[in-house]
């Protein structure tokens, strides 16, 4: 019997010295290469995809987060739904679609921007939208521009620069107006009107 007990102690303590196969080497570099990928890759066209999913969200605050990560990259093809969000139920999905639009620049933007405009409901968004029309230096735009003076007489002129990009009267006697008509008369506002080569002042 000690005999028996013997033996299998031996075999069992050769069992556990058996050394073990190495891990797949392949399998202990891929968490580091996927890692790398992911620091060093510029945001792929799904990633862009899954962003314009959720300019359609029904939380607010997740469509405001995807118009802004998709301002970091305007391009063309975001001109369309950039477009739709311009009658989004929230303002500032509103005011970063008319923003994006502005740093494009595209025609077919230019009658959406001006119904935009007119149903505005704040100053905030028209400037946004002012700034976007601005941006095309479309000739449709200037008389919608020129009413919204009027709407919203507190715009701030220094973020309206972007009219001077018309050379067009209309626009400037209506910068004029504003200016010949308040008590202390606005820097900025003069600063576009020397900008446009009025010669009143």
């Amino acid at each position: 019997f000690a005999v028996v007990v013997l033996l299998i102690g031996g075999i069992l303590t050769a069992a556990l010295q058996t050394p073990q196969p190495p891990k797949d080497a392949s399998s202990q570099a891929a968490p580091a290469s996927i890692a790398s990928t992911d620091q060093s890759s510029p945001k792929t066209e799904s990633e862009r995809d899954r962003l314009l999913r959720l300019t359609k969200d029904s939380d607010a605050y997740i469509r405001r987060r995807a118009v802004s990560e998709l301002h970091q990259n305007p391009d063309l093809s975001l001109v369309p739904p950039m477009i739709d969000l311009l009658e989004d139920s929230d303002s500032t999905v509103r005011v970063g679609a008319a923003s994006l639009l502005s740093d494009v620049s595209d025609n077919r933007a230019v009658e959406p921007l001006i119904k935009a405009l007119v149903n505005a409901q704040n100053q905030w968004e028209a400037t946004a939208i002012i700034n976007a029309l601005a941006a095309t230096k479309d000739p449709r735009a200037i008389d919608p521009i020129v009413a919204a003076f009027k709407q919203y007489p507190d715009l701030d002129g220094n973020s309206i620069r972007a009219v001077a990009n018309f050379d067009d009267d209309r626009i400037r006697d209506a910068l004029f107006a504003r200016v010949s008509e308040a008590e202390v008369p606005s820097f900025s506002l003069v600063n576009i009107l020397v900008t446009m080569n009025d010669r009143r002042l």
